[in-house]
């Protein structure tokens, strides 16, 4: 029989196991307080984003009775493949058409945004201090791609500055504005104070490009095989500009 000699037998021996790592604990702390930081700086200055979801009944009254015989047969492992209707409202609310117009009534090609620390901020709806108001029609305005910035230098005056951030000229809220756009004018909101000094990039865009930007990031799908129920979701930073679009 072979005896086992317990002198050679490896012993784990803790505090050396321990004194191993903790001679550099300096750098554990560092690597500690760079990941709080780093965690820190990126929920403070990460832009959030807004889930929004909408359920919709698609309906078709004149198919009513066709519709519960085909349950009927679904309910003894019948399969239909009745979903034309279900389809072509889906392909509806996906379509281009319906979309530029959603835009073009919300106005989502003209932007606003305030000066950030990290990055500018959208503004959208009641989170506006003032609003500007073109006086041509708006088809001269869907394929146009400039930027104008507004700085209130008092609660009834403004300073305009072009796209190379050059003054335009100085101007009272509700004056008239002319420009080779179109003439407009600027006009405070109820629901937001105007700040002094606080810099407000008013940005337009081609219609069919912010169009084509939500068609893609739309989601439709049917919740269920079984039902005529459509689930309609969008993200976007701003929650209410995604409610309105949904």
């Amino acid at each position: 029989m072979t005896e086992i000699d317990s002198s050679k037998t490896a012993t784990f021996n803790l505090k050396e196991f321990l004194e191993k790592y903790l001679y550099h604990w300096k750098w554990f702390v560092l690597g500690l307080i760079i990941a709080i930081a780093g965690a820190f700086l990126y929920l403070r200055y990460a832009t959030p984003k807004y889930k929004v979801e909408a359920t919709v009944l698609v309906y078709d009254k004149e198919n009513e009775s066709v519709t519960s015989e085909i349950s009927a047969f679904s309910d003894l492992g019948i399969e239909s493949n009745n979903n034309s209707k279900l389809g072509t409202e889906m392909g509806i609310l996906r379509s281009r058409s319906l979309t530029e117009k959603v835009v073009s009534k919300l106005g989502l090609n003209k932007m606003y945004f305030r000066d950030g620390r990290i990055h500018d901020i959208g503004l959208y709806g009641s989170s506006l201090p003032f609003k500007v108001n073109f006086f041509g029609k708006d088809s001269l305005l869907h394929s146009r791609d400039t930027l104008i910035s507004i700085i209130p230098t008092s609660p009834t005056k403004f300073n305009l500055l072009n796209a190379q951030g050059k003054l335009v000229g100085s101007y009272l809220f509700g004056e008239n504005v002319t420009s080779t756009i179109s003439d407009f004018t600027v006009t405070p909101t109820t629901t937001t104070p105007i700040k002094v000094g606080l810099k407000i990039n008013f940005i337009i865009k081609p219609l069919t490009s912010i169009a084509n930007q939500y068609r893609g990031q739309l989601r439709i799908e049917q919740i269920d095989r079984e039902t005529s129920l459509i689930m309609i979701s969008l993200e976007d930073p701003i929650k209410g500009r995604a409610e309105d679009i949904v």
